[in-house]
């Protein structure tokens, strides 16, 4: 899948593969690493029951693991994976279209909305 993308595009990482931590160096795109082991400085990572997503921009909760009704730390990763799929197609969506430094702060209002969203469905609001 790689070997197609370009500088446009996204591809996220486990962070605590170390092959892969190796492979996202090589690559051309950019990548978005999650950990559910290590607070990263750039990416979405677990830390004291909650999932951040960080970058230069600075920290954002994206929710606490017990509002996920799911148990387990793989569970956790497959949604630190959605959530960073999600902010790399909003992101790349917004940077497409206004092409400038303010579509990441535009896409991360969006990932918090879709957050919001995604919790009321939980709570059955």
């Amino acid at each position: 899948i790689t070997k197609n993308q370009t500088s446009r595009d996204f591809c996220v990482l486990n962070y605590e593969d170390e092959e892969l931590r190796r492979f996202g160096e090589t690559l051309p795109v950019k990548v978005i690493y999650f950990s559910s082991r290590r607070e990263l400085e750039r990416g979405i990572y677990l830390k004291d029951g909650q999932i951040r997503y960080r970058d230069e921009n600075g920290t954002l909760d994206v929710c606490r693991v017990e509002e996920l009704n799911l148990l387990g730390r793989h569970n956790y990763e497959n949604v630190m994976t959605a959530v960073a799929m999600t902010l790399a197609y909003v992101a790349g969506t917004v940077l497409s279209a206004i092409a400038g430094k303010i579509g990441i702060l535009v896409a991360t209002f969006l990932l918090v909305a879709i957050v919001s969203i995604y919790r009321a469905l939980l709570a059955g609001v």
